[in-house]
């Protein structure tokens, strides 16, 4: 698994409706080639940044919370480190991708559900989750 450090910052409006974030993460994706002992081939440490908002209409029941957010997805695809064209051809280096996210959260007294979606050139992704406090 790679090494990751980052660092963040939130900014919360006084009425707590409103927060909006921004996340810088540095991935050490060459540990994963360093460890697998891969001599022509590597991966190349990246920085991902992360901007998200989120807005909670309090007054609601359920409670609504809407979020949206963009994070950039660096390349770190395996690539040849050879001269030779075949091995190249078969690793070649990646391109960075852009993500673009949304989603919803109801929240009652006991149970929370949230749905969300990232779109990304590559792959789409929805996910869903439930929170039953007891």
């Amino acid at each position: 698994m790679p090494d990751v450090y980052g660092l963040g910052v939130a900014y919360r409006a006084l009425d707590g409706r409103l927060t909006v974030s921004l996340q810088w993460d540095r991935v050490q994706y060459s540990d994963i080639a360093t460890s697998l002992e891969l001599d022509d081939q590597t991966l190349d440490d990246a920085d991902e940044l992360h901007l998200g908002a989120e807005y909670v209409f309090l007054d609601a029941t359920p409670v609504i919370a809407v979020r949206l957010g963009a994070w950039l997805d660096p390349d770190h695809q395996v690539r040849a480190t050879t001269d030779d064209p075949f091995v190249q051809a078969l690793l070649p280096r990646g391109q960075d991708e852009m993500h673009y996210a949304a989603g919803l959260g109801l929240a009652m007294e006991n149970f929370q559900l949230d749905l969300a979606a990232d779109f990304a050139d590559r792959v789409d992704t929805l996910s869903l989750s439930a929170i039953y406090s007891f």
